[in-house]
């Protein structure tokens, strides 16, 4: 199953400003890579703001017997993704996208 690379360039080229030749050659761990920084970094920015109006949520629900606090209404904030460089790898191919000779350590002990 090919995965359509089409919305990741989109987002990276909406948040960096970069050409879409530039991001369409970049390497495909970077683009992973820089794909998911930006995706934490745009969510960490909405929780934000979304804890601001939550502490303000929190103040009107709380009562003496309960006290409410922001992250009982938004949630936790957003975690950094742990994608493994195997997952990277494997999409790129099933993509079509031409992979390295040399490949990183981890991916040399399967082939």
């Amino acid at each position: 199953m090919a995965t359509d690379l089409n919305p990741i360039f989109i987002f990276i080229i909406r948040h960096t400003g970069w050409s879409l030749e530039y991001v369409k050659h970049l390497p495909i761990d970077i683009l992973f890579t820089t794909y998911n920084e930006l995706v934490y970094q745009v969510s960490f920015d909405d929780y934000k703001q979304a804890y601001n109006s939550a502490m303000i949520v929190a103040c009107l629900a709380s009562d003496k017997a309960h006290r409410r606090r922001p992250t009982d209404i938004i949630g936790q904030p957003p975690q950094r993704d742990k994608r493994e460089g195997d997952e990277i790898w494997q999409l790129a191919k099933e993509s079509g996208i031409k992979v390295p000779a040399v490949l990183p350590e981890n991916q040399k002990s399967q082939s």
